[in-house]
């Protein structure tokens, strides 16, 4: 995955974006900054066939609907990325391990367990 591949998937949407940095890259996926249509966005991108992306805009979609987990707006989604709106509440610096954000991520994921416990088994999800 370079960043022409990147390219190549934000301009199957719009031709109105921009890369302005990576963020992460760790098999399966990389992650970008990107501007998308005027507006700060995140463009996730598959480097390994195990990523699966289309099953995680799925997961992203259904907390969204069905919980009050704070979950980034889906702006696109392409059979091997999608691009999510910024989240101006993540911070801009490198994470850290502190109390502070530890909490933060326990407070988040007891909501989504809460919200969801009565659910029961939904079977695998799938890209729409």
């Amino acid at each position: 995955m370079t960043e022409t591949d990147v390219y190549d998937a934000l301009s199957t949407h719009t031709d109105q974006y921009e890369i302005v940095r990576e963020l992460h890259r760790v098999r399966p996926h990389a992650t970008y900054e990107v501007r998308y249509r005027g507006e700060r966005a995140v463009c996730k991108v598959e480097t390994h066939p195990e990523a699966e992306l289309g099953r995680e805009a799925a997961a992203m979609r259904y907390v969204a609907e069905t919980t009050s987990v704070p979950v980034p707006e889906l702006l696109a989604v392409g059979d091997d990325h999608f691009v999510a709106r910024w989240m101006d509440a993540v911070p801009d610096d490198p994470p850290t391990r502190d109390e502070a954000r530890i909490r933060a991520l326990g407070r988040g994921l007891a909501t989504l367990h809460a919200e969801t416990s009565e659910i029961g088994w939904t079977g695998k999800l799938r890209p729409a």
